[in-house]
């Protein structure tokens, strides 16, 4: 998962409403980041809005569309 040469810890992921997505990012130079996330839209099986709630701070919404059969 991510950018070539990090890595990532795993702390929390629950898909579901509310639910809460963290983990630490770890960079190749040492650095690392920490990521929380919470879900706050869930319109199964296409559409997932999570709230990213360390700076940066963002909204980000996912539509999925099915193609072929």
């Amino acid at each position: 998962m991510g950018s070539d040469g990090f890595t990532h810890a795993l702390h929390q992921f629950e898909f579901k409403p509310r639910g809460r997505w963290r983990f630490d990012k770890h960079g190749p130079n040492g650095a690392s980041h920490r990521n929380e996330s919470v879900f706050v839209g869930l319109v199964r099986p296409w559409r997932i809005v999570l709230d990213h709630v360390v700076a940066p701070r963002f909204r980000l919404t996912v539509t999925l569309t099915a193609r072929g059969r």
